[in-house]
């Protein structure tokens, strides 16, 4: 081979390698940049599943201030109707008296403000005793024990709750720091329970016992318990209780009504 075809062949073979050094070159710079790409992808996506689980924990926070725990349970299994028939559980239904004077006496914060202390206190004594937050209807308190059917204690736990919120309101009278005082009134039987609505859900319970519980209330003197001759014999003798005789109930007729002081 001659010298010039040597050089020649020296020449485009240089040529080849400059050529394959630069598409090497491109290939690490495009697979740097793929490692750049996973991993700011990778942190991306911690990124966003750190905001999606903050989320999730801020709606459940949220959900547990409205349904039960079994109800929430359900939803997230994918029941789209929450139906239960409760065969007994007690209601405790909490009544302010002396609501419209003295609430015209208060500006609008601190009637809210009132409010909210008073029922705050209310929800702390549900979750100790075991009793579910139902509903406030105006400046009324709905509240139930045993709606799981897992409790059939109900009665005592309702008795309990119920005792607790009068002591908390004579206290906190007796301080000068709530001017409220409250008719309590407890039935125990059965009733329905679910979940309602489509944007703003309520859980609530329907049916005579609710009925009966509010009647109840409505009798009852103020800053006292009274409770329906069906909660007296579930309670037994770990109560003391005061026998009223009968009273008449709207709508209801003749019901014969017991008195609660205090436990035992």
């Amino acid at each position: 081979m001659a010298p010039s075809e040597i050089d020649d062949l020296l020449a485009d073979l240089d040529r080849q390698n400059r050529l394959l050094a630069r598409q090497l070159e491109r290939r690490e710079q495009a697979l740097q940049l793929l490692q750049d790409i996973q991993r700011g992808n990778t942190h991306l996506q911690k990124s966003l599943l750190s905001e999606i689980e903050a989320e999730k924990e801020k709606s459940d926070r949220l959900l547990q201030n409205i349904l039960p725990a079994d109800a929430i349970r359900r939803l997230g299994a994918g029941e789209s109707l929450i139906a239960d028939a409760v065969d007994c559980a007690t209601v405790v239904f909490a009544d302010l008296v002396g609501f419209t004077p003295l609430s015209a006496e208060m500006t609008a914060s601190e009637l809210v403000q009132s409010l909210n202390t008073l029922y705050s206190a209310f929800d702390d004594a549900a979750q100790r005793a075991g009793v579910e937050k139902i509903k406030t209807i105006g400046d009324a308190y709905l509240a139930c024990a045993g709606l799981d059917g897992q409790r059939p204690d109900h009665a005592i736990i309702a008795a309990r709750f119920a005792l607790e919120i009068r002591d908390f309101l004579r206290m906190a009278k007796a301080q000068g720091t709530l001017p409220w005082r409250m008719r309590i009134g407890l039935h125990s039987g059965g009733l329905t329970a679910g979940v309602i609505g489509k944007h703003k859900f309520a859980y609530d319970i329907w049916g005579d016992t609710v009925n009966v519980a509010a009647r109840i209330q409505s009798v009852c003197a103020p800053e006292a318990v009274l409770v329906s001759e069906d909660t007296a014999a579930l309670l037994a003798d770990g109560f003391d209780l005061s026998d009223e005789g009968e009273v008449v109930l709207k709508g209801r007729g003749k019901r014969r009504v017991f008195r609660l002081e205090h436990r035992a």
